[in-house]
């Protein structure tokens, strides 16, 4: 059996007496370089499915308390919620968030290298959410970005591990930019680098020998 986070194998081994593999949801890594910081112009950038349950406005509420220099860019899929943001952006932030037209997901990892930081604010309103270790987690790493999330424990562990972003104490916009305004340039280019050195272990390619194995004990 296999699944995508340790703390989900754990529940898992807990409840049901299972021990699954644990194959995370990587991209390929794809060899680019890690960008350089404008001190003057840091981007934040987050993409996936927009709902009201993963509570994206929250990450607008946040960069509006931000320092200036640092921006947001949005690339969602397209649904009426997504218009919601957009009034919430403008009233809010004006012209601090911009929204992108959403790639397939082969062109995604490519794409994210331009910006800075990957930005990712889920309060968990179950313990799927709190345990979360999603895939746009593993693309800004791949992309050679610096990561800003709240206290998510699966998503946290890899932070602290690799050093490559920053977890906020809360999962508050004003707790997280505080966190954000607190981060200086150098740092967040430290974590940048950090984050491209561990994209060449986490990425598909090695998690994907893991599957490959499982079906080799097979035979």
């Amino acid at each position: 059996s296999m699944t995508v986070a340790p703390l989900i194998a754990q529940r898992y081994r807990e409840r049901f007496h299972l021990d699954p593999m644990v194959v995370l949801n990587t991209p390929e890594t794809t060899g680019l370089s890690s960008g350089r910081i404008d001190p003057d112009h840091i981007r934040l950038v987050h993409h996936g499915v927009a709902s009201e349950r993963r509570s994206p406005g929250s990450m607008i509420e946040a960069i509006a308390r931000c320092d200036r220099r640092y921006s947001l860019h949005f690339m969602l899929l397209e649904n009426e919620y997504v218009r919601e943001l957009r009034r919430q952006a403008e009233t809010l932030a004006p012209g601090r968030v911009t929204f992108h037209r959403p790639l397939p997901p082969e062109d995604i990892v490519g794409y994210l290298a331009q910006f800075d930081i990957g930005f990712y604010i889920l309060p968990p309103q179950n313990y799927n959410q709190l345990v979360a270790l999603p895939n746009k987690f593993f693309d800004f790493i791949n992309a050679g970005l610096a990561v800003c999330i709240g206290p998510s424990p699966s998503m946290a562990d890899m932070v602290h591990a690799h050093g490559l972003g920053t977890v906020g104490p809360t999962f508050s916009p004003e707790d997280i930019a505080g966190l954000i305004n607190r981060t200086t340039p150098e740092e967040w280019q430290r974590m940048k680098d950090r984050s491209r050195t561990a994209a060449q272990t986490l990425n598909a390619q090695n998690e994907m020998a893991k599957v490959v194995k499982i079906y080799q004990d097979f035979l």
